[in-house]
């Protein structure tokens, strides 16, 4: 059944979105009664599509028992990469199960966002990530936080596990060792296209992040946020 993130239930009814509402009537074509899923509040409902004149009523059928949420929860602090790319990176992050997502402009940071309108480029994201959670069933959609510039206000994102993806971590620990150890948080740091500073790694380490190396070859940004998501898939909830 088709899934549909709500904005309201008052028990019995389910309020939508007007864009999920045209595409209920016009795209797919619902017919009387047909039924889908409303996620409210992180619970599945069983609802049912009723046709009221011009209106169209969402009407609880059941709650589901449904938890397709990670067992741990994860923060991605990503250095903002090239439009398509960047989007491509909320959809899979989502359907991998990120909780949060920090867009960072670093010092090396090849898109440079300026005099442009903020508000309507994080409500894009956040539509990306509400669609590819609708698409994997999530319970939950990821939180697209405003960009951010400043190091050390990433400290307020730290959780139980934190690390910093470096090419140079040759000395850095191995990420199934970081992965290994204990704790319900995560949060990681993918740099843009131009990757980090040393300035920046230093600056990391001192906030509490270890330097972490994925491996012998360099991946692009997009790349390595999906790898590390993967490994702490396999890691932590499968």
């Amino acid at each position: 059944m088709h899934r549909f993130f709500a904005q309201n239930f008052d028990g019995t009814f389910f309020t939508l979105e007007p864009d999920d509402l045209k595409q209920i009537k016009t795209v797919l074509k619902f017919r009387q009664g047909e039924h889908l899923i409303c996620i409210f509040n992180g619970q599945h409902y069983e609802a049912a599509v009723n046709y009221q004149d011009s209106t169209i009523k969402i009407i609880l059928v059941q709650a589901l028992l449904s938890n397709h949420e990670s067992p741990v929860a994860i923060t991605l602090i990503a250095g903002l990469i090239r439009g398509p790319k960047w989007d491509f990176l909320l959809q899979k992050a989502t359907e991998l199960g990120v909780k949060a997502i920090v867009p960072f402009q670093f010092e090396r940071s090849v898109v440079q966002l300026k005099n442009e309108n903020s508000t309507n480029k994080l409500a894009r994201w956040q539509k990306i990530c509400k669609e590819a959670s609708e698409q994997s069933y999530r319970n939950e959609i990821p939180t697209v936080f405003p960009i951010m510039n400043k190091l050390g206000e990433i400290k307020k994102f730290c959780g139980e596990i934190n690390f910093v993806c470096y090419e140079n971590a040759n000395l850095g620990a191995r990420l199934n060792d970081v992965l290994a150890k204990p704790g319900k948080t995560i949060t990681f740091v993918i740099g843009p296209e131009g990757g980090l500073t040393p300035q920046e790694i230093d600056q990391l380490q001192k906030l509490g992040f270890d330097n972490v190396s994925l491996g012998a070859r360099i991946l692009r940004a997009e790349t390595a946020s999906l790898a590390v998501l993967s490994a702490i898939l396999y890691q932590k909830e499968l």
